[in-house]
């Protein structure tokens, strides 16, 4: 799976954790994150564990080739977004939130979906 990496933190047992694209990883201990920066784009391999599988661990990972997509997960579904496009739809958005359009964080999802679409369209595909 590829994403961008949001977030880098830690969990209350000292496990060490990322978001990546909006979702949240436990990252295994063998992992080498020293590299890891928020912006980053990565290519990664997570596994489930817990009673219900809603653990998600990462066990494998590099940087994603320039120019990949980074795959945007929404209810379940992962959607590809081209890497070219992410600028302007953070810059949108970023607008959108200085100008009052956009009040809650849950409002930013449907903005990039909207944005997204549109540009398919302009595209053609």
């Amino acid at each position: 799976m590829i994403g961008t990496i949001q977030e880098l933190g830690t969990s209350k047992s000292g496990k060490k954790t990322a978001k990546i694209s909006g979702v949240g990883y436990f990252i295994d201990d063998k992992v080498d994150t020293s590299q890891w920066a928020i912006g980053k784009m990565v290519d990664f391999d997570f596994t489930l564990s817990g009673d219900k599988g809603q653990y998600k661990w990462i066990k494998t990972w590099g940087f994603a080739p320039t120019g990949t997509s980074a795959q945007a997960p929404t209810n379940g579904q992962a959607h590809t977004i081209d890497a070219a496009y992410l600028p302007f739809i953070s810059n949108t958005v970023a607008h959108a939130i200085a100008h009052g359009l956009i009040k809650e964080p849950q409002q930013i999802r449907a903005w990039v979906q909207n944005i997204r679409a549109a540009l398919e369209f302009a595209d053609g595909d």
